[in-house]
């Protein structure tokens, strides 16, 4: 198997700025791919200059301080200088000039400066759709007629914390329901004590000591980073073409010519090709799952030691056990991360109510699922081609989108929520049979090799006793 410099070395060679994801090789001349027409030249349309622009100008982002300051911290500071009028009484007219100063920054940065190299193109995809989030966050902060209330400032919360946590609570924990999306709570004009939006776990049994919630959270970043290093490492091992832009269908060509023998010495069992398919959909899930929390624990480590961050105000974790979803809603509507959850309904709400249309649930959830889509297809505007096809990334959204729709339309007709085990049935067949469009677009575009984490960690261990014990090549 190819290594990691020969990885990176034959991944430059076979992609230039401007290429267009190669297609099966099955297909012959004569046939026509319909993929081929919902490439990035096709689906990006208006952007299409823009994407080609940022491959021929932004210049690489490399190890010069000055260039990270202009690029991460600048804008970071803009975004707080917002968030701090935002708390603030009578200044409106100050943060709509703010938020054009914040949004015009973070535009310069983004369209400045990306990783050249390959094995970082998922970070280009990464970045771009955190910038869009947060220039989506200052516009909001912009048209807000009234300022925000934090009701932990009552409780003796410095403002300038209460800024920082404004900009780094995605979820909008504690703060009620604001502008459009007025399903997240009670209004945050009226909150007088902190508030867990419905949407969001209950948090129990957490410690209420400082020291005990900081070893909470590193206890669960020591687990998680070994998770992901050895999920990663495993993959580096057995991965292959997978890890290198390929033609269409990479997982289906890579689990029929790969040969895997379970519990070797011992039971022999020779997997069928689509159950190697299932598992290699399965760790695409896993590593977005495992890279969040660890990156949520990590951040909520520094800012308890810090001090100046209450010791229950990073109690309610990124994810509650998506795998106990009983159905499509419970699954993306609770269980899977919220990050994006509030600006993905405002958006929905701005456009039913600019369309005239009533906001429904029937409506409403193929909206948010349509938006959602078309964040992580706007993500690749950054990324070296070849690209995950943006058509499969928006498709897997909209029929997710549709499917909860379908629940609602459950519920009204016989008068039952979708759940228990035949929700979970229907969730999980969802999810393998669907979610491979999405699986299929990113790993063709060669995304699983990038390093999420260094190699060389306590996972390389992990793999030699999988690859030995559980399973191996043959």
């Amino acid at each position: 198997m190819a290594s990691g410099e020969n990885i990176v070395a034959m991944a430059s060679s076979n992609s230039s700025p401007g290429a267009i994801p190669r297609t099966s090789s099955a297909s012959s001349p004569t046939s026509i791919d319909l993929t081929t027409l919902f490439a990035p030249p096709f689906f990006f349309a208006p952007f299409n200059r823009l994407h080609e622009r940022n491959l021929l100008v932004a210049e690489p982002l490399g190890k010069d301080p000055v260039v990270w300051f202009c690029y991460a911290i600048l804008p970071t500071l803009c975004l707080l200088v917002q968030a701090y009028l935002i708390l603030t009484p009578g200044t409106r007219k100050h943060r709509r000039a703010m938020g054009a100063v914040t949004v015009g920054v973070m535009w310069g940065a983004w369209t400045s400066w990306r990783f050249h190299e390959f094995e970082f193109n998922a970070f280009n995809c990464g970045i771009t759709i955190v910038f869009i989030h947060l220039a989506i966050k200052a516009i909001e902060w912009t048209l807000l007629e009234h300022h925000l209330v934090d009701p932990r400032m009552a409780a003796g919360r410095p403002k300038l914390v209460a800024a920082m946590d404004l900009c780094m609570n995605s979820r909008l924990l504690g703060l009620g329901a604001m502008g459009l999306d007025t399903l997240a709570g009670p209004p945050n004009a009226t909150l007088k004590a902190v508030h867990i939006e419905r949407h969001l776990p209950k948090p129990s049994g957490r410690p209420t000591s400082r020291l005990g919630a900081i070893a909470r959270h590193m206890v669960w970043v020591i687990g998680y980073y070994l998770f992901m290093d050895a999920l990663l490492a495993t993959f580096r091992r057995v991965g292959g073409p997978l890890l290198l832009p390929g033609p269409v269908g990479a997982v289906k060509a890579y689990s029929y010519s790969s040969r895997f023998i379970m519990f070797p010495g011992v039971l022999d069992i020779e997997p069928y090709p689509f159950l190697v398919a299932y598992a290699v959909q399965a760790c695409v899930p896993g590593i977005i799952c495992g890279g969040l929390q660890l990156g949520y624990h990590l951040a909520a480590v520094v800012c308890l030691s810090s001090t100046f961050w209450e010791v229950d105000s990073w109690d309610v974790d990124l994810f509650d056990g998506p795998w106990k979803a009983q159905s499509l809603i419970d699954l993306w509507g609770k269980r899977w991360h919220q990050l994006f959850r509030h600006q993905f309904v405002i958006c929905s709400a701005a456009t039913l109510w600019l369309l005239r249309l009533p906001n429904t649930p029937y409506l409403l959830f193929p909206l948010t699922f349509l938006f959602s889509g078309a964040l992580h297809s706007l993500g690749e505007l950054n990324m070296s081609s070849p690209v995950p096809q943006p058509f499969k990334l928006a498709a897997f959204f909209a029929l997710t989108g549709v499917a909860c729709m379908l629940e609602v339309v459950f519920k009204a007709i016989t008068g039952k929520r979708v759940k228990g085990v035949a929700g979970r049935i229907w969730m999980w067949l969802f999810m393998f049979v669907v979610g491979r469009v999405a699986v299929d677009a990113w790993l063709d575009a060669g995304v699983a090799g990038c390093p999420l984490l260094p190699p060389g960690g306590p996972g390389e261990y992990v793999a030699d006793w999988m690859l030995k014990y559980v399973f191996h090549e043959k």
